[in-house]
């Protein structure tokens, strides 16, 4: 329409596809990162940003007892639970149980409680108190986060109340060894009989 020359206008149609394909790699990667955000925060590998908070460590059906305990206690805790479970299998227990319903705030993240970095990820620092539940009727997860919570010395003020629980019995004396009198031990197959 102005009389451009062939080269110029090629080196406009470059120019304009060109344009195109920055801005299209733009979008894709934008995508891309919030899409593999938003997987992380599902599958629960996000770092607790909480401060204050109540930390579980581990899962079994006690898990609700001990929920709606800090719900009637402390309306409006917030509670980390750090357990080998899906983040989707635990979203659907608490749902069946009626927990969304309770008056806490409860985050879940997916890991293995007797991992020092799995800890450092829920800020545990932080925490106000610390509860390690025995996962599946198994002390042994139990007895490695209590070696590793006893033996933090670095804590930002005083120690948060640490209790952990210890399925079966026979297992209570080797708890109170790995505990070193730091943590208090609930041994629930003693509670219940």
């Amino acid at each position: 329409m102005y009389g451009a020359t062939g080269v110029v206008l090629a080196y406009a149609f470059f120019l304009s596809i060109m344009g195109l394909v920055v801005f299209s790699v733009l979008i894709s990667l934008i995508n891309n990162t919030m899409r593999s955000r938003i997987e992380a925060l599902r599958r629960g590998e996000t770092p607790v940003l909480e401060r204050g908070h109540v930390l579980i460590l581990g899962w079994s059906n006690k898990v609700f007892s001990v929920l709606r305990q800090l719900a009637s206690l402390e309306p409006g805790t917030k509670v980390v639970i750090l357990a080998p479970r899906e983040i989707k299998d635990m979203q659907d227990e608490l749902r069946v149980a009626s927990m969304p319903r309770e008056r806490l705030t409860i985050i879940l993240r997916s890991g293995v409680p007797s991992n020092r970095s799995e800890l450092e990820r829920v800020a545990l620092a932080h925490a106000s108190g610390v509860i390690i539940l025995s996962t599946d009727a198994e002390d042994s997860e139990s007895v490695k986060s209590m070696v590793l919570l006893a033996a933090k010395d670095d804590w930002p003020g005083k120690a948060p109340p640490l209790t952990s629980e210890i399925a079966h019995e026979r297992n209570y004396e080797l708890a109170k060894i790995a505990a070193r009198d730091r943590l208090q031990i609930v041994s629930s197959a003693k509670v219940i009989s």
